[in-house]
């Protein structure tokens, strides 16, 4: 029964199984004769899910048909509608993979001669533009033929719609497996198609792009760059591409040529830039992929590219290199977006040539996102015939040559050469830096090298505090400054807002007038100049003397103090120089070790120690052979509120000096000089200030004083003055006085009084000045003329004389007028009166000139003495053997003397007949002094020598005649 049941069974199967192999070939037979329609969706709601999903408006009749060339299955679909695309067939083939696996069934697709609109961002396609939204807009529109195996779209047109633009293209495109292939072109250009292929062989895709006048406009439908605008931009070439399983490249290769025109923003409107047959070309080489172009614009070549290191993730370097342009030029193509303070301060502070310009920038991935950053900025340019202005205030520099270095962020100049004003530009450097924050800043470091004076006139037009720099104004010649400025790139800068620092270096130049006309030589100087501070060391000449100092300047509360240290190897000779003591024979060195502080104003303080081990002296006015071993000098000098303390100090074993004084505007006030001992010297000296008259007083046990110069500094010079000698003793010229007296009081520029009694055992002086009945009336007497005139270091080469003079100057008068008397003096030998008695041939009175002189009787004559000048009139020497008769004038500064008169041998003889009555007269012509035979003489002072000269007639023709011829 169960076998009878299961045969049943298993016949009725079979019968079955057969009779659907039968309906489904009779029905495979027949779609392949005729296709079978299947609209089995009109009896669907047109608003179905089917419908919603796919987002179909229409669709014609679906046909189902059987390929007995492919043995598959095929549905043709007619009039699709498909948003607002048309795609009049559609077939779908049908595919059954056996064995049965996941992929069983694998359709293929192809669309004939279909109309295809894509909407790209239809709205806010800006931002769309910026982030890419059209393209995954479209993405999303094509993601049911993922589910194809293979696609093939054949003689399609494509319109891409986004703002009402909405260009045709034709395309046909294969798509399987293994192969991508496509064709691109324009409907509304003729000659113009872009053809790509995209093949996976083995274990490597090969790509291949061919392009003619394909247009690029189309683009800016999914991407539309915010920096830049391109229009007609047109593109033909062709490209190669291999990669293989690894995501590695093989092989890339592009050759493509650019014509179309780019338009952006610049400072000045817009700029466009034309690609006239522009080449493309790239390459791939050591793993990495290169991209570049060639560009003239602007008389200018631009090499434009891109270097893709395929082992960094991808990420690439965009790189430009310029042969030569202009700063004009390269201003007039800067992005308005990109720096605007570097261009504004370019604009206004540059311009010249810039050659050989390269820039690269690297690029990477972000860590979250797929966008690229910068990651490092280099480059490089040279520049020539350049000018830059780096601040407001300061002159351009001009004719600069020399290289940049672009940085991440900062562009480094290297100055070589140039000029600004009168100054030489040896090198520099100029730093433009934190370029990429909201607040770029510019450093400056210029070498500067020029004469003192125009490098003073330079420094006048900077930031820099005057104060700074005010002590090296004196000096002279060649100075190098190292300039260093700080400040934000604002062009509206303001000083305070500089950082600035200046090394200056001063070399063989000269300080003049350190004092008296006396000049610091050699100098070596340095200064370091900040805002609120300068640091200066230097070293100097300073006549035979070495200095070495080193300081600072910096500001408290608004003032300037300036602090200095040092050394002064003084050499000894120098001190006479210096200070016009003449104090002997000085020698040897005195280290001096200093400070100096200047504050609050003009406020000074300055202490001094030096060391006088190796001083030798030999002085007439200190003592011979002076000892100094572990002798110390100090100076002092301290501020009291409007004056100054100043204290001097020398100790030795031969030598102790102690002076206090005060100081006010460049003059000393008061001073006391509590001791002055030496082995000949021991005296006190007081100065002070009595109703603006200073009043001198000297007092002590004694005081040497071997010459008096009038030459040098004297009274002349010091006004308002009232001195008073008060020693035990006092001696001039070797001559010891006693218990002397000396007064005198000067006012208004004029000598007031005058009181001076000197003697001893062999001379007496008296002097003595004064005002009675508003005449000024002068007397000086004398025992002993030649020890006075010694005294105040005047040689007359004469012994003895009593000499007498007496003078008057009215009140309102410049001039004193007397008379000169001398009795019982001696002539001695010297160089003029024995010229003067060579040239007349007085051999007897020579011999007596040099076995002891010339005795004369008295000497006669009236003066007039102004101003240090003195002129004699009508003066009358006579002798037993000589008379001489002269007109003279001696200025006491210079020693500049001329004479004129008559000399007359054997006066006594010589004028005994003129002393008769009426024939003496006759004979002489009414001047009987001058004897009966005579000659006229003159003497002139002519470049320091005295010149004689005399008449030789006159000596031998009677001066009866020779009064008549006269010279």
């Amino acid at each position: 029964m169960t076998n009878s049941f299961l045969k049943k069974l298993y016949i009725f199967t079979s019968f079955f199984f057969l009779f659907l192999v039968t309906v489904l070939l009779f029905f495979v037979l027949t779609i392949s004769v005729k296709p079978l329609k299947i609209n089995f969706l009109d009896y669907f709601d047109r608003k179905s899910e089917i419908f919603e999903k796919f987002k179909i408006n229409e669709i014609g009749d679906v046909l189902l048909r059987f390929d007995t060339t492919s043995k598959n299955f095929e549905v043709l679909i007619e009039n699709l509608v498909y948003e607002e695309s048309y795609i009049p067939n559609i077939l779908i083939n049908i595919d059954f993979n056996l064995p049965f696996t996941e992929s069983f069934i694998q359709p293929t697709l192809k669309i004939f001669d279909g109309e295809v609109l894509l909407k790209i961002s239809d709205s806010n396609n800006q931002e769309a533009s910026k982030n890419f939204k059209g393209v995954t807009n479209l993405k999303e529109s094509l993601n049911f033929l993922n589910v194809f195996k293979k696609i093939e779209i054949i003689n399609t047109k494509i319109r891409f719609s986004v703002n009402k633009l909405s260009p045709h293209f034709l395309i046909d495109l294969e798509y399987a497996k293994n192969t991508v292939k496509g064709h691109f072109s324009k409907i509304s250009e003729n000659e113009n198609y872009l053809v790509f292929s995209i093949e996976r062989k083995k274990n490597t895709v090969l790509s291949n792009i061919n392009l003619k006048n394909f247009s690029l406009d189309f683009i800016k439908l999914i991407y539309t760059p915010s920096l830049f605008n391109y229009e007609n931009f047109k593109i033909s070439g062709n490209s190669n591409l291999s990669i293989n399983n690894d995501n590695q490249f093989n092989e890339i290769f592009f050759d493509f040529v650019v014509d179309g025109n780019l338009t952006y923003k610049t400072f000045f409107g817009l700029e466009e830039v034309v690609f006239d047959n522009t080449q493309i070309s790239g390459d791939f080489l050591d793993d990495k992929i290169g991209l570049s172009l060639d560009l003239k614009h602007l008389n200018s070549m631009f090499s434009l590219g891109t270097l893709i290191d395929t082992k960094k993730s991808y990420s690439p370097n965009v790189f430009v290199k310029v042969d030569k342009i202009d700063v004009n030029s390269l201003l007039k193509i800067w992005p308005n977006n990109f720096k605007k303070p570097i261009y504004e301060w370019m604009l206004n502070n540059s311009s010249g040539l810039i050659e050989n310009f390269y820039f690269n920038l690297e690029l990477e991935r972000e860590i979250k996102g797929s966008g690229l950053i910068a990651k490092d900025i280099k480059g490089n340019f040279d520049f020539s015939n350049t000018e830059i202005r780096y601040m407001e205030e300061m002159p351009k520099v001009k004719s600069i040559t020399g290289e940049a270095e672009i940085k991440f962020g900062e562009i480094l100049f290297n100055i070589r050469g140039g000029v600004s004003e009168k100054l030489r530009l040896n090198n520099g450097e100029v730093k433009l830096y934190d370029l990429d924050t909201n607040q770029e800043k510019g450093d400056v470091k210029l070498e500067i090298i020029g004469e003192h004076l125009n490098v003073t006139k330079y420094l006048n037009n900077s930031p820099i505090n005057k104060e700074s720099y005010a002590k090296i104004k004196n000096l002279e010649g060649k100075t190098k400054i190292n300039l260093s400025l700080l400040f934000p790139l604002l062009l509206d800068l303001k000083s305070d807002e500089i950082i600035y620092r200046s090394d200056v270096k001063i070399a063989s130049n000269s300080l003049n007038n350190v004092y008296e006309n006396i000049s610091l030589d050699k100098l070596l100087l340095e200064l370091d100049i900040k805002n609120t501070e300068v640091n200066y060391r230097g070293t100097g000449n300073l006549m035979n003397s070495k200095i070495e100092f080193r300081g600072n300047q910096e500001v408290e509360n608004g003032k300037y103090i300036d602090s200095i240290k040092g050394n002064i190897f003084l050499d000894a000779k120098d001190i006479n120089t210096f200070y016009e003591l003449n104090i002997g024979h000085i020698d040897g060195q005195i280290p001096i070790s200093f400070s100096y502080k200047n504050f609050d104003g003009n406020k000074v303080k300055i202490d001094a120690v030096g060391e006088l081990n190796k001083l030798v002296v030999e002085s007439e006015a200190l003592g011979k052979k002076l000892d100094f071993k572990e002798g110390k000098l100090r100076f002092i000098l301290n501020p009291n509120n409007n004056l100054f303390n100043g204290f001097v100090d020398v100790k030795s074993s031969d030598l102790n000096f102690e002076m206090n004084y005060n100081y006010k505007d460049g003059s000393v006030m008061n001073f006391e000089i509590s001791h002055f001992q030496s082995p000949i010297q021991d005296f006190k000296v007081s100065m002070k200030h009595k109703d603006k008259i200073k009043e001198l007083s000297i007092h002590g046990n004694r005081i040497v004083i071997p010459k008096i110069k009038f030459k040098e500094r004297n009274l002349n010079e010091i006004n308002n003055l009232k001195i008073t000698l008060d020693v035990n003793e006092l001696v001039l010229d070797n001559s010891t006085f006693l218990n002397p007296l000396f007064r005198l009081e000067k006012k208004n520029n004029f000598f007031s009084f005058l009181e001076v009694l000197l003697i001893n055992k062999k001379d007496e002086h008296k002097i003595f000045l004064e005002e009675i009945n508003k005449e000024m009336v002068f007397s000086l007497e004398s025992n002993n003329a030649s020890s006075l005139a010694r005294i105040f270091n005047y040689n007359l080469n004469t012994k003895l004389g009593k000499l007498k003079i007496n003078g008057k100057k009215q009140y309102d008068d410049i001039n004193f007028m007397g008379d000169i008397t001398l009795n019982d003096f001696v002539l001695n030998d010297g160089p003029f009166i024995t010229d003067f008695l060579t040239l007349f041939s007085l051999k007897g009175l020579l011999q007596k000139l040099k076995d002891g002189g010339i005795f004369f009787e008295d000497l006669k004559g009236n003066y007039i003495f102004n101003n240090n000048k003195l002129q004699i009139n009508d003066t009358l020497i006579k002798g037993s053997e000589l008379g001489i008769q002269l007109d003279a004038n001696l200025d006491l500064k210079t020693d500049v003397f001329d004479a004129k008169g008559s000399i007359i041998p054997a006066y006594t003889i010589n004028t005994l007949i003129t002393k008769f009555p009426i024939v003496g007269d006759i004979i002489t012509a009414g001047s009987p002094e001058e004897g009966l035979i005579g000659a006229n003489f003159e003497v002139e002072t002519i470049e320091q020598e005295i010149k004689i000269s005399f008449n030789p007639i006159s000596v031998f023709v009677p001066n009866l005649i020779k009064n008549f011829l006269g010279d």
